[in-house]
């Protein structure tokens, strides 16, 4: 009597059936990449959404170009000696009052044409500086980097330009008005305290001028000996030129800008005087810093 041998299917046993609920373990001998496959899929997490800038804004801008103008020791130090200069002359001209006001009145504005010669001279070298400093020292990649959009750049620069006229028009006012008390009360005179707003307003525009034909100019040449020795010597020379007789004279009010601002620092206006400003502006003021500002824009970064 022989045993069957041949192995039966659980399936094929009568009366039971395949119902298991025990879970199947894993085979510890079948591949990693099998058991990996049969793990739960890890819980994915996602993230709060955050808020990107895609620019910098145009007032970080103007704070930066702010910083660059007055904390560099070039800018520290022309400003220092220019705010210096225009608190000592207005002692020398408290000290020299009544000798001054034989010639020019007791009006205390009259003063401060003295007291800001020094600050109207650096100054303008400080705008220029500004302009030309990221180009002759090779920095004005990382400006673009930063703000790819030049145009911007260049107007928080100017915002600055603007502003920094603004400032010190305040302070060499007010330094004159300081100069005149001091001068008044040593010498017994009596100050003309009275303010003429057409003066005032001249003044502040000549200003302004004065700072945007600097930064047209260093827009334009973006080297920084090249822009100072245009802004000092040119109007200098072409200044000079009156000199060789009435009829050239006649032409240079309308070129020369020095002499065309001349009523508008004083407040009196002729037939012509407006149109000659005009002219005059749209050579020295307007034509540069249109020049400059396409150059400034088209120039290759290095």
């Amino acid at each position: 009597m022989t045993a069957d041998l041949t192995p039966t299917h659980p399936s094929d046993q009568t009366g039971t059936e395949m119902t298991s609920t025990q879970p199947v373990a894993a085979d510890p001998m079948a591949h990693p990449l099998t058991q990996m496959a049969a793990r739960p899929a890890p819980k994915v997490e996602l993230l709060k959404p955050t808020t990107v800038f895609d620019r910098v804004g145009f007032g970080s801008l103007v704070k930066v170009e702010m910083r660059k103008f007055l904390d560099t020791r070039a800018g520290a130090w022309l400003l220092g000696i220019g705010l210096a200069s225009a608190v000592g002359i207005a002692l020398i001209c408290a000290v020299f009052y009544r000798q001054l006001t034989e010639i020019t009145g007791t009006s205390w504005t009259m003063l401060a044409g003295f007291v800001g010669f020094g600050v109207q001279l650096l100054v303008p070298v400080m705008v220029i500086l500004m302009f030309t400093t990221e180009w002759t020292q090779r920095t004005t990649l990382t400006t673009f980097s930063l703000e790819p959009r030049r145009g911007r750049v260049v107007a928080a620069k100017g915002v600055v330009a603007v502003a920094v006229a603004l400032a010190l028009w305040l302070f060499q006012y007010g330094m004159a008005a300081v100069g005149s008390a001091i001068g008044g009360a040593v010498h017994h005179i009596d100050v003309d305290w009275s303010m003429d707003w057409k003066i005032l307003a001249g003044s502040l525009a000549a200003y302004i001028m004065s700072m945007a034909m600097a930064a047209g100019f260093g827009m334009l040449f973006m080297n920084t000996a090249a822009a100072i020795v245009t802004y000092m010597a040119l109007p200098m020379v072409v200044s000079t030129l009156g000199l060789a007789g009435s009829k050239v004279q006649a032409v240079l009010n309308w070129v020369d800008l020095s002499t065309a601002s001349v009523p508008l620092l004083l407040g009196e206006w002729k037939a012509n005087d407006g149109w000659q400003l005009l002219t005059a502006s749209l050579i020295w003021v307007v034509l540069p810093v249109v020049l400059g500002t396409w150059r400034y824009l088209r120039t290759e970064a290095k």
